[in-house]
C-alpha cells in the first residue's frame, strides 16, 4: 500500500478526493437528498463527494428506478448500499472501483 501525503489530497489548496485509498473514501461521511435522481447522477454525486469511481454493468443502461433518499452524517459505503437496496442492486469493490451489477456478489463455495 502506497503511502499518500496530505500535500497530495490538498494539492494547490483544492480537496481531491480522488487521491485517497479505497478504504478511506467508502468510510467517508456523506449527507445528502436524491430527490428522483438517476443511479447515475447519485454515482457521480457520490464520486465528487468522495473520489469513488464506478463502473455500472451495461444492462442497466435506464432500468433502474429514480432514487428518493436523505442521509445525513453516514459513511458512503452505507449510504450507497441504501441506494443500492432501494434499485434492487448490489455492488462490489474491485480494481479500486465500485462495480454495480444486478447480480449478487459471488460468495465462496461452503463445505
Amino acid at each position: 500500500m502506497s503511502s499518500i501525503k496530505l500535500e497530495q489530497i490538498v494539492a494547490g489548496g483544492k480537496w481531491d478526493p480522488a487521491l485517497l485509498p479505497l478504504s478511506v473514501k467508502l468510510a467517508t461521511h456523506v449527507t445528502f437528498e436524491f430527490i428522483d435522481t438517476s443511479l447515475e447522477e447519485a454515482c457521480q454525486h457520490f464520486r465528487d463527494m468522495t473520489g469513488l469511481e464506478f463502473e455500472l454493468d451495461e444492462r442497466l443502461d435506464g432500468l433502474t428506478p429514480q432514487i428518493n433518499l436523505r442521509v445525513t452524517d453516514m459513511e458512503a459505503a452505507l449510504g450507497f448500499d441504501w441506494v443500492m437496496r432501494l434499485c434492487d442492486l448490489n455492488f462490489t469493490t474491485e480494481r479500486g472501483k465500485v462495480r454495480v451489477a444486478k447480480d449478487a456478489p459471488e460468495e465462496p463455495p461452503t463445505q
